[in-house]
């Protein structure tokens, strides 16, 4: 590595050009997918084998599939046997359904129907784990255009806490998200691009109709777009334009796309709604007319310009609040403000995904280490990037207010830090370059201690060496529950198989198995983890946590021919053990309860006796 390490490269014969590109591109390919599989190789063998996913939403997302290839409608995003008779609304955009369809329909002629969903459920989150590899390596290469492209790859693959949502069996939507977000920051640095301007417009279009992951990020993005015009120059209106235009294009397109006419008008406030259009053609409206006026709010002075546009435009986004908060007061409480205090209290303040930091270290004592310890050290390592004369140090910048901003925002809500670690990666490529640039001018590009200089900087500030060592260190202090919730979990086929064997009935399940056992069963299942269900969801908590006569009224009022427990029984709701799930696995259940299951068996299965 020369001093001209962040220098453009000299200028090549465009054939030569482009053979280097597609080279590079392939590499890219089959570095990430060699790491993919190398660190998932057991995770694989459990999809093929026994149909094993990560988690009860990608369960849920496969019967979502599945009703979209039989026939079930574009707009039913209904689970028919998830709390019949009524069904189960699950709310999720098809956008997501349509290309897992589509894998699966072509693949099935080659392996079967069965073996075709597994196959998918490897294929897709690695193919977007690629596709996350090669926006991050553009960033890295809009920052500093000669980087080892090597590097991206490294840092994004060893990103195991963001990682874990592109692991093979993993087709929920929040990699698809994730994604979503590395191509906003990629339009963010590349800003000076109308493709760039276009794009993010229509990223956000597509990541709030698939749902509110990116929300945050989404409102940060127009606030970036509102500083680069109140800042920028002679064509930063033309930037707010193509942007707006491209928001409002989207924004009416998948509209139409994802919302049936009959709910054209029907204010939803968790999910694409009449009301995230409202407000994403409000923002696009108040933008272009900004836009508009960037003559009329030009001046000579910089200072005088730059403070003219700052008052309108701070004008136009109080308005547009206003507006919003007239036409849909209702949402103002967030995206959860119709489900019951007792629903939030029990069940949704305990999910992993809607805790903020200190609830998770609370629970888990090693994100001191895996999280705080290593962010603290990446905004050190940022500072010290920027603190050095370096190439595009204001679009640096930029990418590192994207991460120290997701980390602030974990204080709130932990799942942003999830997201936001794909920010840290540019830095870290950056500050391993510069490590290896000053080792070689110090020791010759062919000494050993270069090699490992370059190790040691990657090893440092990668997230599998923080993780590691805050499981060694502080693992073992996890509460009692989340140590039980983590080993006692249904998500293999054979899990299932004397449920299987039975009388097609309705079972009330602990919530997360719920999606499993209608993968894997033809049963129909009381409810799953889902909020807008969440009377149902209170039910299922009550049955495993109340009295016995209590348990036995929720199960005539449901219905049920069997019960199925997996773990707790309750969710995760509370802390200590519910008292008939003690009872369930204990072996001593009530009269009116037959163990069908032996006592070894992962899934306890029981019949109601009537």
């Amino acid at each position: 590595m020369s001093r001209s390490e962040f220098a453009p490269a000299p200028a090549q014969p465009s054939n030569t050009v482009d053979q280097d590109r597609q080279a590079g591109a392939w590499k890219l390919v089959l570095w990430t997918l060699a790491f993919q599989f190398a660190w998932s190789w057991r995770s694989i063998a459990d999809i093929v084998g026994e149909g094993r996913l990560p988690g009860p939403d990608d369960f849920m997302r496969l019967i979502q599939v599945r009703g979209l290839i039989d026939g079930q409608g574009w707009f039913e995003t209904i689970a028919p046997r998830m709390l019949p008779p009524a069904s189960a609304d699950i709310h999720w955009s098809r956008l997501v359904d349509a290309p897992l369809a589509g894998l699966i329909q072509l693949l099935t002629p080659l392996f079967g129907s069965s073996l075709a969903e597994r196959m998918t459920a490897i294929v897709w989150p690695s193919a977007l784990l690629v596709a996350t590899v090669f926006v991050i390596t553009a960033i890295c290469e809009r920052l500093a255009p000669r980087i080892n492209r090597l590097l991206p790859v490294f840092f994004t693959v060893l990103c195991v806490s963001s990682l874990a949502q592109y692991v093979p069996g993993r087709i929920d939507h929040h990699n698809v998200q994730i994604l979503g977000f590395v191509c906003m920051l990629w339009a963010v640095v590349s800003w000076h691009k109308p493709m760039a301007n276009v794009a993010a417009g229509a990223v956000v279009a597509l990541a709030i109709s698939i749902g509110f992951d990116n929300l945050i990020f989404v409102v940060l993005l127009f606030a970036f777009v509102g500083l680069d015009w109140c800042l920028g120059d002679k064509t930063a209106g033309a930037r707010m334009r193509r942007f707006a235009l491209a928001l409002g294009a989207g924004t009416l397109v998948l509209f139409v796309i994802n919302i049936p006419p009959v709910h054209y008008f029907t204010q939803w406030c968790d999910a694409h709604s009449i009301v995230t259009a409202t407000a994403q053609m409000v923002v696009a409206g108040g933008m272009i007319v900004l836009a508009s006026a960037s003559r009329l709010l030009s001046a000579r002075s910089p200072g005088r310009q730059i403070a003219m546009r700052t008052v309108v435009g701070g004008i136009m986004a109080a308005g547009c609040i206003a507006l919003l908060y007239a036409l849909y007061p209702a949402c103002a409480g967030g995206p959860y403000a119709a489900l019951s205090g007792e629903a939030v209290e029990r069940w949704l303040s305990q999910v992993s995904e809607a805790k903020a930091l200190l609830q998770v270290l609370a629970d888990y004592p090693e994100y001191w280490i895996k999280t705080v310890a290593y962010c603290a050290v990446i905004v050190a390592v940022g500072l010290a990037v920027l603190s050095r004369p370096i190439e595009n140090r204001g679009l640096v910048a930029l990418v590192f207010a994207a991460f120290v901003a997701s980390v602030a925002l974990s204080v709130v809500q932990y799942r942003t830090i999830r997201i936001g670690f794909f920010a840290a990666v540019p830095i870290c490529v950056l500050a391993t370059q510069m490590a290896t640039r000053w080792l070689i001018e110090r020791y010759g590009s062919r000494d050993l201690r270069v090699a490992a200089g370059q190790i040691a900087a990657i090893a440092i500030l990668s997230t599998a060496t923080w993780s590691f060592a805050g499981g060694a260190l502080l693992g073992g202090e996890q509460t009692a529950d989340n140590r039980r919730a983590g080993q006692a979990t249904c998500f293999s086929e054979s899990d299932f198989d004397r449920l299987d064997a039975l009388e097609t009935g309705h079972v009330l399940s602990d919530l997360n198995s719920a999606p499993a056992i209608l993968v894997f069963t033809g049963h129909t299942v009381v409810v799953g983890p889902y909020h807008r269900n969440h009377p149902a969801i209170v039910d299922v908590l009550d049955f495993f946590l109340a009295d016995e006569a209590t348990a036995r009224a929720i199960a005539d009022k449901h219905a049920i021919d069997y019960v199925a427990l997996c773990g707790s029984g309750d969710g995760g709701a509370e802390a200590g053990e519910p008292a008939l799930a003690d009872r369930i696995r204990a072996g001593d259940p009530p009269a009116w309860l037959e163990r069908l299951s032996a006592p070894g068996d992962r899934l306890a299965v029981l019949r109601i006796i009537r």
